[in-house]
């Protein structure tokens, strides 16, 4: 069995150089907006993580979190 051994940091910054490289040419700017609802720490976390990448290669970032009672009607407003 042969195994090979994945750099995931290697991948991640490779991605990151190649997205902000991007970016920096096009004239659209890019915007994550992120709709969370309720209060869930590994969701924090995730969210977290995604706002920090996207913000380190200029992407807007809008998060909007919701109650656990929610309704669609009120998240669409």
């Amino acid at each position: 069995m042969i195994s090979i051994r994945i750099n995931g940091r290697e991948i991640k910054d490779k991605i990151k150089n190649e997205l902000c490289s991007q970016i920096k040419k096009g004239n659209n700017h890019p915007h994550l907006a992120i709709i969370s609802v309720g209060d869930n720490p590994i969701v924090r976390s995730f969210v977290g993580l995604k706002k920090k990448f996207a913000e380190d290669i200029d992407v807007i970032v809008t998060e909007e979190i919701f109650p656990l009672d929610v309704t669609l009607a009120q998240i669409l407003k």
